[in-house]
């Protein structure tokens, strides 16, 4: 919990501002790290240790933080990594692949994982109200001698039959 101004309690995760941080933050140390050791790894390294960070942007804070992330992935890649001169104008037509293949990857995962954490949280949303003491009641025909597998069967069959 981060406390801001002595009187609220934020959760660094539920901030989106801190996600924006997060991606310029996590891209410019992938890139520092990856220039101290650029004689030990390839750009292909650079390229999948930028996309964690688009990922890990995505997953906490959502797609447009994740989007920030990607377009200084690029912009790192381009200046940084394939050494291109002038603004963006990229001379090399394999560049100009690898550095769309990155945007539109990042992109693409950061969409994903953004939708299946709001999708998460819809389901989880549903689940409490449908259980609001947070248990699911089990009828006396769900449990019987043979053990806790039948038990879950019988739990399952109820579900089943309440949502479809």
């Amino acid at each position: 919990m981060l406390k801001l101004h002595g009187v609220m309690s934020v959760r660094i995760t539920e901030n989106r501002i801190f996600g924006y941080f997060f991606a310029l933050g996590g891209i410019a140390a992938v890139t520092a790290v990856c220039l101290l050791l650029r004689r030990h790894i390839n750009d292909a390294t650079v390229v999948l240790a930028m996309l964690l960070i688009v990922l890990f942007t995505a997953l906490i804070w959502g797609s447009k933080p994740a989007l920030v992330a990607s377009a200084i992935g690029v912009l790192s890649l381009n200046f940084v990594f394939l050494l291109t001169e002038g603004l963006l104008p990229i001379e090399e037509s394999e560049n100009v692949i690898a550095l769309a293949a990155f945007l539109i990857t990042a992109l693409t995962v950061g969409q994903l994982s953004a939708s299946v954490k709001q999708r998460a949280a819809e389901a989880e949303a549903g689940r409490k109200e449908a259980t609001p003491n947070g248990f699911v009641p089990v009828n006396d025909d769900a449990r019987d001698t043979c053990g806790e597998q039948r038990l879950f069967c019988g739990v399952v069959r109820q579900l089943r039959r309440k949502i479809l």
